[in-house]
Parts: structure tokens; sequence; C-alpha cells
């Protein structure tokens, strides 16, 4: 019986499927595996987080360690993040690594150095709904002060000039 010619050009490639499990002589392959994940991480930090969860699907037992290190690079390159980069790692940090703390630290940081000119729509994907909410109207324009008691007290001043948007002006944290 002749071949059909749709299958003449296929070509039968043998798939080789790892079994990741720690077996006799397989828990070297685990940690090369691992060890190449964790290189990836460290070659790309801003794409770390998305490193840590493929590697996660792989490496369900080592998920706070992938996820640990994944943000310590993303948290040394803290300025280069954007905003939705740095609302995922404070998630991340907040619900995976259960540190409330670290979490509004990071959000905290990120908003004193790359945070001015944020819309309060952005403030409060970030950080949520301010605590306290104060406002001063001035000859044409309108100075708002959100207040946040995270861990340590955080004030941030919006200007408003008459037909504009509220931009964020000044972070204030008296840690920082």
């Amino acid at each position: 019986m002749p071949w059909p010619s749709w299958f003449i050009g296929l070509r039968i490639v043998p798939l080789v499927v790892l079994n990741l499990e720690a077996g006799p002589g397989q828990g070297q392959v685990a940690d090369e595996a691992l060890a190449a994940y964790e290189k990836e991480m460290a070659e790309h930090p801003q794409e770390a987080l998305a490193i840590a969860r493929r590697a996660v699907r792989t490496f369900g037992k080592d998920e706070k360690r992938l996820y640990a290190l994944a943000v310590q690079l993303q948290e040394k390159n803290l300025p280069f993040l954007g905003l939705g980069q740095v609302t995922e790692l404070a998630e991340t940090v907040e619900k995976k690594l259960e540190d409330r703390a670290a979490s509004n630290r990071i959000r905290a940081s990120w908003l004193q150095q790359r945070g001015l000119g944020l819309s309060t729509q952005e403030v409060r994907q970030l950080l949520g709904p301010p605590e306290h909410v104060s406002s001063q109207i001035l000859y044409r324009r309108q100075i708002e002060q959100w207040s946040y008691d995270l861990p340590a007290s955080l004030s941030l001043i919006f200007l408003c000039t008459k037909g504009q948007m509220p931009r964020l002006q000044t972070v204030h944290s008296p840690k920082h």
C-alpha cells in the first residue's frame, strides 16, 4: 500500500520524557534542571517571576526557594520594573512567601523610585484605597494628600491643575 502524500514529508522523532522524580541516579538530573532555571532567572531578572512560575510546574516541592530567588533578583532591579511587574512582585511576596511587611516595603520603595507622575487610579492599583484623604484647593490647583498606615506610614501628595488629572508629586515615608 503506498503512503499518502502528506505522510511522506513527516519525520519520525523519538520522544524522550524525563521523569524528574528523585530516583536512583536521577537526583543529579533534577538538580541540574533546577540549576538551569536558577541560571535563567539570574540572566533575565526582569522575567524572574515568570521563569519561577514555569519552574514550579516541574519542581513543586521547591516552590518557596524558586519564588524567593525570583523576588530577590527582581528586588535588586526594582527601578527597572513597570507598575504591573511591581504589583505582581508584591503580590507574590505577600501570597507565596507570606511576608506582608516585605510586600509593603517593595511597594513603597518602588513608588519613591519610579512613582512620580502616576495617576490616582494607578496608585490605588498598587496600594489599594488610602486610609485617609485630605485636600486643599488653591488658585486653580487642587492638592490631595493620601495617607497609608502600612507597617510604616506613607504619605502621598497629588497635584491637579484645572482641567488635568491628578498626578503623584511627592512620596514621603519616615523611614526613607
